[in-house]
């Protein structure tokens, strides 16, 4: 039958399916990669701690203080970015700067110059309480 007059043209079934079909694989394909991303995003997290916990622990095991003062900058860096990076993925994460000095198993005096970074460019702010948390 023509086109006027005539029942409407039924949808073909098959090109249907195929298209469900690809719709299902198109799903499946970028659930992988999103867990692909998000396993890799851990791993950065866990060799950038260990980064981190590394050059302390070299810092502290009895340098006089002259070979790594040049790289000092750089380790504040590594430490505000591990800092950072922690508070983003846990936004209501409400810390001390001694208690994050403890969870990062980091000294003191790093972990504050980090932090002290961090609130200065705005990442972080300092609650009348003494805690430290995500700038929303």
């Amino acid at each position: 039958m023509g086109p006027r007059g005539s029942a409407p043209a039924r949808p073909d079934a098959d090109g249907h399916q195929v298209c469900l079909e690809r719709i299902q694989e198109l799903r499946e394909e970028n659930e992988l990669l999103r867990k692909s991303a998000d396993e890799f995003a851990a791993l950065a997290e866990r060799l950038q701690r260990a980064l981190v916990r590394e050059r302390g622990q070299a810092r502290r095991a009895g340098s006089n203080g002259s070979a790594t003062e040049p790289a000092h900058g750089n380790h504040i860096l590594t430490i505000s970015m591990q800092i950072e990076a922690e508070f983003r993925a846990i936004p209501n994460l409400r810390l001390t700067r001694w208690q994050a000095a403890r969870l990062w198993d980091l000294d003191q005096n790093e972990c504050d110059a980090a932090i002290a970074t961090l609130v200065r460019n705005r990442v972080l702010r300092e609650t009348p309480g003494g805690f430290v948390r995500r700038e929303k």
